[in-house]
């Protein structure tokens, strides 16, 4: 299993299984930053070779998936370089 089908496994997590999308498209984060506004609520991925994606979490659920993002991320040495970011 390579370790990104392995980071998949944590896809219960919406920023996670948005991550591990992403790396299985060849788009490699450099950061997500955490994003709340009367428009939208959510986090951006901002990719290595430029351009950025929002993906949209439920109000109720942004902190806690957020939170265990962090940790599940800090699981793989792969993902050491991906910054956590909140404005």
């Amino acid at each position: 299993m390579s370790w990104i089908e392995e980071l998949d496994q944590y896809g219960d997590n919406f920023l996670i299984d948005e991550l591990a999308w992403h790396l299985e498209e060849g788009r490699v984060p450099a950061s997500v930053s955490m994003e709340r506004s009367p428009a939208r609520t959510g986090v951006v991925f901002h990719f290595m070779g430029g351009g950025s994606e929002f993906l949209a979490i439920p109000e109720r659920a942004l902190d806690d998936h957020w939170r265990d993002a962090q940790d599940i991320s800090c699981k793989f040495s792969e993902l050491r370089g991906l910054r956590y970011e909140t404005s």
